[in-house]
């Protein structure tokens, strides 16, 4: 298609500095092409014989993205470049010449991933999220509050579909109603932080039916066979969060269901007032065994 890189800076070119909600991956791209450039499409449609169906236009021309990107990045000198990532699937952005300008702009902090988190936990997972600030917490060494509260919690109701009879007959207690989670967030893991990071998972979440260890960047594949051998003994789940699209976030491990919630170490997490509010949100739920969404993240 004519002057491909000139309809890819088009569309990313509005988030300059490689602001994440600016990524793109391949068909995303071409699919805003087919929409926004019909004329184009259906010529190049007409021309070429293997191009009848949307389907083959999205796939010749997402194939097309990379080789445009390759070759242009060969000649480089304008003043904005289109930038790609490195994980999978790779995504495409704008971004300004200067790699330092870049890394400033483009940085996120682990705060920025919590509200990302709650979204897609809530249309996802179906799990409502609160979010736990450990320095809300009593007076204490700074460092032993990391490893007593998880960054979120949440609740996953498993009556929302009865009727109201059997609620009242058949659910008659918090645990028969619902499940609750318990999310630690860290914006990477590496071979030197990895366990450390998972066993402060494993501390704050594992009261919980499902513990999680939440990533902003995906471990290799080596350290993903670790994360699994620590999974398979302590029951901890890894999900990568996509910070550009968090419906794209993956499950990378799935955390293995506690039967019971540990309300003794539950119990440790109510002196803060973040946990207490998540436990009084737990009980409106027990009485009327209905979330009230606009109570949570």
């Amino acid at each position: 298609m004519k002057d491909l890189w000139g309809k890819m800076l088009k569309l990313l070119e509005g988030n300059l500095g490689g602001k994440p909600k600016g990524r793109y991956t391949a068909r995303e791209i071409v699919e805003w092409i087919y929409k926004n450039y019909p004329k184009e499409r259906k010529e190049k449609m007409r021309q070429a014989e293997n191009i009848k169906t949307k389907e083959d236009f999205i796939q010749q021309y997402s194939a097309q993205v990379s080789a445009t990107w390759a070759n242009h990045m060969e000649r480089k000198g304008s003043a904005v470049e289109i930038k790609r990532t490195t994980d999978s699937p790779q995504r495409y952005y704008c971004g300004a010449t200067s790699s330092a300008q870049e890394e400033q702009a483009s940085e996120l902090k682990e705060k920025d991933l919590y509200p990302l988190l709650a979204q897609y936990a809530r249309e996802e997972l179906c799990v409502y999220c609160k979010r736990i600030v450990e320095s809300k917490g009593p007076k204490g060494a700074k460092n032993s509050k990391r490893w007593l509260h998880p960054d979120l919690v949440g609740i996953q109701s498993l009556v929302h579909d009865w009727g109201s009879g059997t609620k009242q007959v058949a659910a008659t207690s918090l645990e028969k109603k619902a499940r609750l989670w318990s999310f630690e967030v860290k914006l990477k893991v590496e071979t030197s932080n990895l366990r450390e990071a998972f066993f402060q998972t494993v501390s704050n979440s594992s009261w919980a039916h499902f513990g999680y260890m939440v990533v902003g960047e995906k471990p290799n594949n080596e350290l993903i066979n670790e994360l699994r051998i620590l999974s398979g003994v302590h029951g901890i789940g890894v999900i990568k969060l996509d910070a550009s699209k968090p419906a794209n976030s993956q499950i990378l491990i799935p955390a293995k269901e506690r039967a019971d919630v540990d309300w003794n170490t539950a119990n440790k997490l109510i002196v803060n007032p973040d946990f207490e509010k998540y436990v009084e949100l737990l009980d409106d739920f027990n009485k009327i065994n209905k979330i009230n969404e606009d109570q949570w993240d």
